[in-house]
């Protein structure tokens, strides 16, 4: 997620899935980017590549919502105003994973209660009381977090610090 982005809702179906945006730019051998369509496709878990979307996509960006737990690599090519089509750009291969609120990775401090609940991911959620209670994840910079909660009049408030920086609240 990019700073001050938030999700949208989604089903439970959806739960153990991460929003994703794949990004990529293009340019010639004059450093012009005269590229008017792109073509991108997917892999998961190593299998064959198979098209992101139907047809050419006309932008720079593609967003989705990747399944918890699996393995990516996306490629493309771009199309220039000739019609003339780019050998295929291969991305980093990347793992999409999924920390529940129990992992050992998150680190609590101040007084925190746990519900279970069948409509949040793992069955169950930790929630504090208390204005000093903190939950701390420590990641490597090579990775990405997005974090999920439920928005309701009676749940509060939470701040959300990156790098000893205010980001969000």
């Amino acid at each position: 997620l990019r700073r001050g982005e938030t999700l949208p809702s989604h089903n439970l179906a959806d739960a153990a899935r991460a929003p994703v945006t794949i990004v990529w730019s293009a340019t010639d051998d004059s450093g012009k980017n005269d590229s008017i369509h792109y073509e991108l496709q997917e892999s998961v878990d190593g299998s064959a590549y198979t098209d992101a979307f139907w047809g050419v996509y006309p932008k720079t960006a593609w967003r989705d919502y990747l399944q918890a737990g699996k393995t990516f690599r996306y490629r493309i090519r771009a199309q220039d105003l000739a019609g003339n089509w780019s050998d295929w750009k291969e991305g980093p291969e990347f793992k999409v994973n999924l920390l529940q609120e129990s992992d050992g990775a998150v680190a609590y401090e101040g007084d925190w209660d746990k519900e279970n609940s069948v409509h949040d991911s793992g069955g169950s959620l930790k929630y504090a009381s208390a204005r000093d209670a903190s939950a701390k994840l420590i990641i490597p910079p090579s990775l990405s977090v997005a974090w999920a909660s439920t928005r309701s009049r009676d749940r509060g408030w939470a701040e959300v610090w990156l790098d000893g920086s205010r980001v969000a609240s």
